[in-house]
């Protein structure tokens, strides 16, 4: 049986580990040259990282060396900010970056890093925590989308042991059209394993109607109708009406002004020209002048006294709230369009 090192040997240990990671990693940075002008600010942040790992402040070493990492991708700054994460207890997260640093150590031929990732590799796959996450139907809908932390999860993980660092988690589902599913959950330090089932979402309800606001003295049994057509007829019709009185004004200007045109050219046709003989060439211009604009006449007045006629039928007819009362009984009174031969014109009819 082996006997567990007691915890200050496994802080020697660590000890040890971080100062050949941090020495491999100072000999790589002096024979390579920096490959952009970001290497720069990640070598300052990385000589930063270390120089907080030496005073034992370990989440801000943390911090200076991801932040390292995001400006140059580098091995030795993957396997410090392992062994950091490791010190933190993310178990998870460390477990991923030696992962990665393993194989830029492979890559770039590194033997003594293979070495040191393999070490920290057995260790924190016995402290790893899992998490299963399980739907209810994951295959049903292909709009559901489970989240942690924000962070969605892959389909191809759902039902499957994934690793997660210990501590406070926020496992989400989402899904168009229906209600969102949340819970917390805390991982344990070492080696935990836990399960969740996400539920089927709930269908939303269907969005409802804003209440009708009756005016001041009227009931709740005297409410709007729901069925707004014939509301919605009449303001049709009075918007038509209004049309065609103003369809019906502008063709009884137009009529009017070339009746007035036919009158003018007819008379000075007949002062040119007094005989029926007669050869005048403008007394004939007016005289086909007069013709032209008296058969324009003939057209736009009958037709705008019709539609001046149709709309002032229908804007003086009773709306649909009246509907029910008959014109003699409301006092109001009708437009009765009448058509004739070579005439067009309106009566009024009702109570007066």
């Amino acid at each position: 049986m082996t006997q567990s090192q007691p915890p200050c040997a496994a802080r020697r240990v660590v000890s040890r580990a971080l100062i050949a990671v941090s020495w491999a990693s100072a000999c790589f940075s002096f024979r390579a040259a920096p490959a952009s002008a970001e290497a720069v600010p990640a070598d300052e942040l990385f000589q930063q990282g270390k120089g907080l790992m030496e005073q034992g402040s370990i989440a801000q070493a943390c911090e200076k060396f991801a932040a390292s990492l995001a400006l140059a991708r580098r091995g030795g700054t993957l396997l410090n900010l392992a062994v950091c994460r490791e010190q933190e207890g993310r178990y998870a997260s460390a477990l991923r970056l030696f992962g990665e640093a393993r194989d830029f150590a492979v890559k770039d031929g590194r033997a003594e890093r293979v070495t040191l990732a393999d070490e920290h590799l057995t260790r924190v796959r016995s402290l790893v925590s899992w998490l299963t996450v399980i739907p209810v139907s994951p295959g049903a809908r292909a709009a559901l989308s489970i989240q942690c932390d924000q962070v969605v999860l892959e389909r191809a993980s759902w039902g499957a042991p994934q690793t997660i660092d210990p501590g406070e988690h926020e496992i989400a589902a989402s899904e168009p059209g229906r209600a969102r599913f949340s819970v917390r959950i805390v991982i344990g330090k070492t080696a935990d394993s836990q399960s969740l089932s996400i539920p089927e979402l709930a269908e939303l309800p269907a969005p409802s109607s804003p209440p009708v606001r009756l005016p001041p003295g009227h009931s709740s049994s005297a409410a709007v109708s729901p069925n707004p057509e014939p509301s919605q007829r009449s303001s049709g019709k009075r918007l038509g009406a209004w049309i065609a009185l103003g369809a019906g004004g502008v063709m009884l200007a137009v009529g009017g002004v070339f009746g007035v045109k036919a009158i003018i050219d007819s008379q000075r046709s007949h002062e040119l020209c007094a005989t029926d003989s007669c050869q005048n060439d403008e007394a004939y211009a007016k005289n086909h002048d007069a013709y032209v604009a008296a058969r324009v006449a003939d057209v736009t007045i009958p037709a705008g006294a019709l539609l001046t006629a149709a709309g002032l039928y229908f804007l003086l007819q009773p709306r649909a709230a009246d509907a029910s009362r008959s014109p003699a009984r409301s006092g109001r009174p009708r437009l009765v369009p009448t058509l004739g031969r070579n005439q067009a014109g309106a009566t009024l009819e009702g109570t007066w």
